[in-house]
């Protein structure tokens, strides 16, 4: 009889340690996790005019210094958008060029693939809501300028508090985006040449031609 009461009380804190973590909790962990910079890999999916647009996507955050690299799965081509202490610059470097842009990016709005942002969108919704079933999931307004049709985004964390999904939908709660995460890296060890214009030009060129002025700016 005493095994069947002991069994029973282990079974009970089982099941109530299960989705044990509360909103607050979980935002409270993924900011901390990402406070000191992440690198994280994924596939972003875009739905645009009825075609759906792949892309494998790579980020580098550490500081003020961003680095996002996109490619697009049918063709290969590659772009990179690059924040340092120089600017925010599109890069092409199949083509050996960069435009520099004036903007302060990214933090005047939202971006799928910024899990820095996605955390801002997150402490800056009120509105918020949480649901729990086998993963958690918050959702949030968002702040699309150049696109004010897309309204909402779904955070989905697993078990193990890890992001693993985003997806942004827009004002006919039609799915416009989805980031999958494959990989994420927290608090990495980032040599802050990686966020050099040259060192990314170079290291998709074996000959490198004079490239666009850096002080063109782009409206």
């Amino acid at each position: 009889m005493k095994r069947i009461i002991i069994l029973l009380m282990i079974c009970c804190i089982f099941v109530s340690g299960c989705g044990k973590y509360s909103e607050k909790n979980i935002i409270k962990d993924f900011n901390k996790k990402i406070s000191n910079g992440y690198k994280l890999s994924g596939e972003l999916d875009v739905l645009n005019n009825d075609e759906v647009y792949h892309y494998n996507v790579s980020v580098s955050h550490i500081d003020d210094y961003y680095k996002v690299t996109l490619v697009n799965q049918a063709n290969n081509h590659k772009q990179v958008i690059l924040k340092n202490d120089d600017g925010v610059y599109v890069l092409t470097p199949s083509l050996n060029k960069s435009f520099r842009f004036q903007s302060d990016w990214p933090y005047n709005n939202s971006q799928i693939y910024l899990l820095d942002r996605i955390y801002s969108d997150i402490e800056k919704d009120n509105k918020r809501e949480f649901k729990k079933n086998n993963n958690y999931i918050i959702t949030t307004s968002v702040n699309y300028p150049n696109n004010n049709k897309l309204k909402k985004q779904k955070i989905i964390f697993d078990k193990k508090l890890k992001v693993k999904k985003i997806s942004v939908f827009d004002k006919d709660g039609i799915e416009a985006m989805t980031f999958s995460i494959d990989s994420i890296k927290y608090s990495p060890k980032i040599n802050k040449d990686e966020f050099k214009i040259d060192n990314i030009i170079k290291g998709d060129n074996k000959e490198v031609k004079e490239t666009s002025s850096i002080d063109d700016v782009i409206y």
